[in-house]
């Protein structure tokens, strides 16, 4: 099977979503009654696009093996099959048109529409539920052929515990499908779409029955600390795009080790200098400055736990936080370690800061309050974290991008996002996290070869 086949269905469905919207959208200018009734089909539609945008972009990648082709075949089908669902929503709305248009709405579209609804939002939760197993087989790939991390296409949680969660949301929508009242002329791809979540229910069950590790060692370089705190289930699941080979391979360790990982940093001046936070307390960094390994240590004496360290541009320069509000700064400017001070009265805890690339005079910090101060960064950056702290909301996350620094993305702990100038695989996989996990917590972008990282939560 042409590995491309996938992508060539993705890119013909998502042009077909395009002209259904626009079909929506001029049924509405004409009958305003339909309005409420279609943004459901609208929103559901723009979701499908974020699926099969990122299956697109990955599904190249995988090996022709007969298992993954058995995957490929129930994807083709269900884009076909979803094809013809817009089709139909397209051919339902011209026959709505026309001086009686609203009429006809009311007496028998409104209905008809709310059935083809139903059946889109059976293939999109398919395609959906479809895009996870496929993310478990690349992740899976990286055993035989680390290559695969080295060129940066990586892995959702590189971890099959996802699968009997991804079963039993393959079973609801089966029992969804099989139990849907859809217009006649759809029932025949309801039919398909049931068939085809039997074969991706198989599918699980054999990706579910295979075992597979890492077996490099790579604790010669990486330095690493660990209390005597128990693991945790995991319940984060990451992408990682052109990061070094080692930072990934340690961030599919600590999550199959059933630890949950709650920041990842990037330092500048070379390549293969990072560190990763872990919610147990662990840390693990690779080439950072030994200064910065002993103060981590330091800020975890006593039970605490370090939540956050951010290098500055330099690469010599950093800052480190814990889980009681203490910090410990290191060749930062010497305002933006006030500002930290200022920041932490009253109880409050500094939770986020940042250094963005391109000059040394530029930085952000935020608070657990809904406090912030930022020097030197973009406009709409500052003006954006000030709409997202509105309402008893706080900053949670602060990122900008590679060398120049002009890229960035905020976070704030309602789950609620802004990004400006980032990759658009890392823009697109916001969306997509929150529809299938959680929101996005973790965001660092690798300034040394423009990799970067998203991280999220499961809720």
């Amino acid at each position: 099977m042409d590995p491309l086949s996938i992508t060539t269905g993705c890119l013909a469905l998502i042009s077909a979503v395009g002209k259904t919207t626009i079909a929506i959208n001029d049924f509405i200018r004409s009958c305003r009654e339909a309005k409420n009734d279609l943004a459901t089909i609208t929103k559901e539609l723009s979701e499908l696009q974020t699926v099969l945008q990122l299956l697109k972009d990955n599904c190249a990648i995988v090996d022709e093996q007969e298992n993954k082709d058995r995957l490929k075949a129930q994807i083709l089908s269900i884009i076909a099959n979803c094809n013809n669902v817009l089709l139909t929503i397209e051919r339902v709305l011209k026959g709505l048109t026309g001086r009686t248009g609203t009429i006809k709405w009311v007496a028998f579209g409104k209905k008809e529409v709310a059935g083809l609804r139903v059946s889109l939002e059976a293939h999109r939760g398919s395609l959906n539920l479809a895009v996870q197993l496929f993310m478990i087989t690349m992740s899976k790939a990286t055993k035989d052929d680390t290559s695969i991390v080295r060129t940066g296409i990586m892995t959702i949680s590189a971890d099959t515990s996802q699968i009997p969660c991804i079963l039993e949301e393959l079973v609801h929508l089966r029992t969804l499908v099989m139990n849907a009242k859809v217009p006649l002329a759809m029932q025949g791809e309801n039919y398909a779409l049931e068939k085809n979540l039997n074969g991706l229910v198989s599918y699980a069950d054999a990706v579910s029955d295979d075992t597979w590790e890492y077996s490099e060692d790579d604790s010669k370089q990486a330095k690493s600390w660990t209390s005597d705190d128990h693991h945790t289930r995991s319940s984060v699941q990451f992408f990682n795009r052109d990061i070094d080979e080692d930072c990934h391979r340690k961030m599919s360790e600590i999550i199959r080790n059933g630890d949950d990982i709650i920041w990842v940093a990037f330092c500048p001046g070379g390549k293969n200098r990072w560190s990763i936070l872990c919610k147990s307390g662990h840390y693990h960094n690779h080439n950072i400055p030994e200064e910065c390994h002993q103060a981590m240590y330091e800020s975890s004496k006593s039970g605490a736990e370090v939540t956050r360290v951010a290098f500055t541009p330099s690469g010599q320069g950093w800052s480190i936080l814990n889980n009681r509000g203490d910090y410990m700064n290191h060749r930062i400017p010497d305002e933006c370690h006030d500002k930290m001070g200022e920041l932490s009265h009253g109880g409050a805890k500094i939770i986020s800061v940042a250094f963005p690339s391109g000059r040394q005079d530029s930085w952000s910090i935020a608070n657990d309050k809904g406090g912030y101060f930022n020097r030197n960064i973009p406009d709409e950056c500052h003006e954006k974290m000030g709409e997202m702290s509105r309402d008893g909301r706080s900053i949670t996350c602060v990122a900008f991008t590679g060398k120049d620094g002009r890229g960035w993305t905020v976070s704030n702990d309602r789950g609620e996002y802004f990004n400006r100038n980032i990759p658009d695989e890392a823009h697109m996989l916001f969306g997509y996290f929150a529809q299938i996990c959680g929101p996005v917590r973790v965001v660092a972008f690798d300034p040394n070869g423009g990799g970067w990282s998203v991280i999220a939560s499961v809720y």
